[in-house]
């Protein structure tokens, strides 16, 4: 079983700007800048073959663009 989502990876300076409230954030366990995501649909444990079926039906879709606003 593959623990998957579907997520959008996040620009750079956006990056940047978590990694500096992270250093000032004294408690919890912060997030490696490179497995930072936004997290669109989480599918949970799926086996091999649900996650190729999912990449599939994934590379199908053409979405309009849209802005995300982080606050």
């Amino acid at each position: 079983m593959i623990r998957a989502f579907f997520a959008l990876t996040l620009p750079e300076l956006v990056v940047e700007q978590i990694e500096r409230l992270q250093d000032a954030i004294p408690f919890g366990r912060a997030s490696a800048p490179d497995t930072l995501h936004l997290t669109l649909a989480f599918l949970g444990e799926v086996t091999p073959e649900t996650l190729e079926a999912a990449h599939e039906a994934a590379e199908t879709l053409a979405p309009d663009p849209f802005a995300v606003e982080l606050r």
